[in-house]
């Protein structure tokens, strides 16, 4: 039994001040049991030590909440009924800086 294939369309978009919707296209595998979603080298939907296959996620999309400033990338890798866990996917980087513009005041010298 080979793995699935890697997914495929992963797009990072940012969605309100903190959060960031990471979606992709389903794949196609009838064994297909779900993914797992990582950012940078993190999972996000359960922790390194499960069984993959209890923390698969079924849906092609992942919100990734609270978020701060800098660069992240995405990356998500699917896995059958039997454990076999593809490779990642290309990863979906983003920049985010949620800060206010900076702005310097300058005001005239008295007497100028």
């Amino acid at each position: 039994n080979q793995p699935p294939a890697a997914p495929t369309g992963v797009v990072a978009l940012e969605e309100g001040s903190a959060d960031v919707r990471i979606s992709w296209q389903a794949n196609t595998e009838a064994d297909l049991l779900g993914y797992l979603v990582y950012r940078d080298a993190a999972l996000l939907n359960g922790t390194p030590e499960a069984d993959p296959r209890l923390i698969a996620i079924a849906q092609t999309e992942w919100l990734d909440s609270g978020l701060g400033d800098g660069e992240f990338a995405w990356r998500v890798a699917a896995i059958d009924s039997t454990g076999n866990i593809s490779a990642f996917s290309t990863p979906a980087t983003l920049q985010r800086s949620g800060r206010p513009p900076r702005v310097v005041l300058v005001r005239p010298i008295e007497g100028a």
